[in-house]
C-alpha cells in the first residue's frame, strides 16, 4: 500500500512537472526591439511577439509602475490570429479613451478590459487591429497613449525595429490551420 500511494505521488509529481514545463513561455528569437515566445496549453500551441516602450513620458509624476508589455498573439488551436494586446503597467482610467499611434498616422481607439486585468487593453474591433498590424510592419514607433485611475496621462513610445521579421517567426512557430 504505501509502495502504490508513493508511487501515485511520484506519478503526480512528475504529470504536473511536464505540463508546468509546457506552459512555460520559451523565447525562440529576437528580431530588433521584439521577442518572439512559445509555449503550450490544452488548446496547442500558443506563440506570441512581445516588446516594452522605450521611453515614457507623464503628465504628472507617478509614484510606482509595473513593467508595461505590447504583445501580438497567435493560438491556432483557437483560431487566433494576430492578436494585440497591451499591459500598460498602471491602472487605467475606464471613462477614458487609450490610442495607438504609429508614426504620424491617425490615432486608433483601443478596448480597456478590467475584466483581466486593470492596466489590460485590447483592439475590439479585429478590422482595426489587422489595420494596425500592417501599419506596425511599415512604421518606425508606436505610441500608446493612455490616462491613469489618478488622471495622469501616459505615453509610452516602443520601437517597431523588427516587427515584420518576429510576426514571421511567429507565423512559423504557430502555423494556423493545424
Amino acid at each position: 500500500m504505501l509502495i502504490r500511494t508513493a508511487l501515485a505521488a511520484f506519478v503526480v509529481l512528475v504529470t504536473a512537472t511536464a505540463v508546468a514545463a509546457q506552459s512555460t513561455p520559451e523565447r525562440v528569437a529576437v528580431h530588433g526591439d521584439w521577442s518572439v515566445y512559445t509555449y503550450s496549453d490544452s488548446s496547442g500551441p500558443i506563440c506570441y511577439v512581445a516588446t516594452q516602450p522605450l521611453s515614457s513620458d507623464y503628465s504628472q509624476t507617478i509614484s510606482s509602475r509595473d513593467p508595461a508589455f505590447f504583445t501580438i498573439s497567435t493560438r491556432p488551436g483557437e483560431n487566433i490570429r494576430e492578436e494585440i494586446s497591451i499591459r500598460t503597467g498602471y491602472p487605467l482610467n475606464q471613462n477614458a479613451t487609450v490610442t495607438a499611434t504609429v508614426d504620424q498616422e491617425s490615432a486608433v481607439s483601443l478596448y480597456i478590459r478590467t475584466d483581466v486585468a486593470a492596466d489590460g487593453v485590447w483592439v475590439e474591433n479585429p478590422a482595426i487591429q489587422s489595420a494596425l498590424v500592417v501599419a506596425m510592419k511599415r512604421g518606425i514607433t508606436l505610441r500608446i497613449r493612455g490616462t491613469s485611475t489618478r488622471g495622469t496621462v501616459v505615453t509610452d513610445t516602443y520601437s517597431l525595429r523588427g516587427i515584420t521579421a518576429a510576426l514571421d517567426r511567429m507565423a512559423t512557430e504557430c502555423p494556423m490551420g493545424q
